[in-house]
């Protein structure tokens, strides 16, 4: 239990520490870099049972909660040409949707959808969205377009793996 407390205290230290590089250097090229740590610090979980039980450190990244939504709000408004503006619009449409506003959640995956033609990851969400709206056949198109994305990644992998295979050494 104290080993949690510890942790936690940790993360709300590296949380803090963020906020205040973001709040005393606006204009820094590294302040999108600083909220993108506190939301991601926010959004990590820890495990207490398997801490308990295997006396290891163990956590995961979940859905986002509530508290890192300024965060995110933040990169996106800020930020919106940074890779890092893909990661808010996922987190905030997560989160849009755990809330019952599906319709926000659909418009921001659009959005990364046009900003990243190959998210698998904006197309198995919009699916996912629609289903939960009942439209069903939108579903059905987006987790289509979604496995065609991951095909076509597992396939560029596959020949870039081949390539590497038959490069000559320096």
């Amino acid at each position: 239990q104290t080993n949690r407390v510890a942790l936690l205290q940790v993360r709300q230290g590296i949380a803090a520490r963020a906020q205040w590089f973001a709040r005393n250097y606006p204009d820094s090229r590294y302040t999108v870099n600083a909220y993108y740590i506190k939301a991601a610090t926010l959004d990590t979980r820890l495990e207490a049972e398997r801490l308990i039980r295997d006396r290891k450190l163990a956590h995961y990244r979940a859905f986002p909660v509530e508290q890192s939504r300024h965060s995110w709000e933040m990169v996106l408004e800020n930020w919106p040409e940074s890779p890092m503006a893909a990661v808010a619009m996922l987190r905030l449409a997560q989160l849009d949707a755990r809330a019952g506003r599906l319709d926000q959640a659909v418009e921001l995956m659009k959005q990364l959808a046009q900003v990243d033609p190959d998210s698998v990851m904006a197309h198995t969400n919009l699916s996912r969205f629609y289903q939960q709206k009942g439209l069903i056949d939108e579903a059905e198109a987006e987790q289509a377009e979604a496995r065609r994305l991951s095909w076509k990644a597992e396939l560029k992998a596959k020949k870039t793996m081949v390539g590497a295979q038959h490069a000559v050494p320096l």
